[in-house]
């Protein structure tokens, strides 16, 4: 529920107010540690920065492709710092130093004030760490995660994408209760936080934003259905009138930038690129033109890059399977799919690369594309070769064990996926009892590592066989992969 705007003194007195009566916390996103002298990047600017960075030389072109493409837009970093993270590991991390080189501001020290003389719970959607410098260890409440270790930042990145579940916050839960909500600098677009403080037992939340951002508005109104005040203002102003409002809270003196910073994100960024290789960045881009819906794009590219001698094994089979996933949807591309696909699995040294499990649940899955529309009795080969892939992960583990580039994980993925396959082949086959199996196996395992997408589509999945199976459980399946494509909009 929203209310008519109001300005930034009318805020800074209900914060006083409720200060004075114990029910204030403070909820702050990227904006406050975008202004001077932190000047860290928000997460737009972020996301462009970890992209483009590699969109140099030969690669230059593809930015302008990606900054007037709509969806690629409106993906969330996240979202796109994992994709990155899918191809290139750990090499990914150190860009994130970047968000280390700021000096607090004021707005960092007037929160910390404020904690310490009200004990006010703060909660923040940052990695950064400008607040905690000032106040003990473990005091403000870092809803996805923070910097201490960056080695950990893809787990954060990936609980931000999965949707952080409630009882994750559980003691941070609490401290809301009988609370109002101040919140700033905080675009309101992550829903998992959202969630969090919909469901929390705040009495009312009140959100300063910039003039006319009808984006935070929308956001709330979408999730929220506490009470909402909104309210005008700039962050600069507010901490002049804060100290107007609240003279116990000492003026604290602006720090410096910190020195030659501009030469130290320079070779941040360097750093980084140089460690990426261009084949890598030709991977990166073919993924995001298949999540963008730029097919031929991504076709274009994986046709590029499969013509280069100086690709591993495993890395030809990676950009085949991408390829041929794309081709496999195009106008007359099933043919040219399988012939791609039939190429790898003919080369011996393709056995000895984990791509080669890759290889056969992409072969199975083209082949499944035809039986839907043509051929019932495909499905028969498609088994034939999950379960070869699946025999595949428990026999070579010499294989997995020798590759630094698979993690435990990543088979338990595409393990899901093999799972996933196995069960819409005994649906075309209309053995739902073994479809209804591997489906749940899927769905348990993607659970298990927080895959949402996956998790949506196997529960589509079980709608649809519940549907045909003319089972009750039609209408839970049905529910469970709306709710969650409507909480976090993650669908491809």
């Amino acid at each position: 529920m929203t209310t008519k705007t109001q300005n930034l003194e009318a805020f800074i007195n209900q914060m006083k107010e409720s200060l004075n009566q114990d029910k204030a916390a403070i909820l702050v996103g990227a904006g406050i540690s975008m202004i001077y002298p932190s000047m860290l990047p928000s997460g737009k600017q972020l996301k462009e920065i970890v992209l483009e960075s590699l969109l140099i030389g030969e690669f230059a072109k593809n930015k302008r492709l990606l900054r007037y493409n709509k969806m690629y837009n409106e993906i969330i970093p996240e979202v796109l710092f994992t994709e990155i993270h899918s191809v290139v590991q750990k090499k990914i991390f150190p860009i994130f130093n970047l968000l280390g080189l700021a000096s607090p501001n004021e707005i960092h020290s007037i929160l910390a004030q404020l904690h310490r003389a009200y004990i006010i719970p703060i909660y923040t959607t940052n990695f950064d760490l400008l607040i905690d410098g000032f106040l003990p260890s473990n005091t403000v409440y870092h809803l996805h995660g923070d910097l201490n270790e960056i080695s950990e930042l893809y787990v954060i990145l990936k609980r931000i994408i999965s949707g952080i579940p409630l009882n994750k916050w559980m003691t941070s839960w609490k401290q809301l209760r009988g609370k109002n909500l101040f919140v700033l600098g905080y675009s309101g677009n992550d829903k998992d936080v959202l969630n969090f403080v919909d469901k929390s037992d705040v009495l009312k939340i009140l959100w300063l934003t910039r003039t006319h951002d009808i984006n935070v508005r929308m956001n709330a109104q979408e999730m929220v259905n506490k009470q909402t005040l909104f309210f005008e203002g700039d962050l600069n102003d507010f901490t002049n009138q804060v100290y107007l409002k609240l003279p116990e809270l000492q003026r604290a003196s602006v720090a410096s930038p910190i020195r030659n910073i501009a030469q130290k994100r320079k070779e941040i960024i360097e750093n980084y690129r140089a460690s990426v290789s261009s084949t890598q960045v030709s991977l990166i881009l073919i993924r995001i033109f298949h999540r963008i819906g730029m097919y031929k794009k991504s076709i274009e590219l994986g046709n590029t890059l499969l013509q280069n001698p100086t690709l591993t094994i495993h890395e030809y089979c990676r950009v085949a399977v991408l390829t041929a996933d794309v081709l496999r949807i195009s106008t007359n591309g099933y043919t040219r799919a399988l012939q791609l696909i039939d190429d790898i699995l003919a080369k011996e040294e393709a056995k000895a690369s984990f791509g080669y499990v890759e290889v056969l649940n992409c072969k199975a899955v083209i082949l499944l594309t035809k039986a839907v529309f043509e051929n019932p009795s495909i499905p028969k080969t498609a088994i034939f070769l999950l379960n070869e892939a699946i025999n595949y992960l428990k026999r070579d583990q010499k294989v997995l064990d020798s590759d630094a580039t698979i993690g435990k994980e990543r088979c338990q993925i595409i393990k899901s996926f093999i799972y996933q396959n196995l069960g819409l082949s005994y649906y075309i086959l209309k053995d739902f009892p073994e479809a209804k199996r591997f489906l749940l196996k899927s769905l348990y395992l993607k659970r298990r590592i927080g895959h949402l997408n996956g998790i949506i589509s196997s529960s589509r999945s079980l709608a649809i066989l519940s549907y045909a199976m003319k089972s009750r459980s039609y209408s839970y399946w049905k529910k469970e992969a709306l709710i969650l494509i409507d909480k976090y909009s993650l669908v491809k």
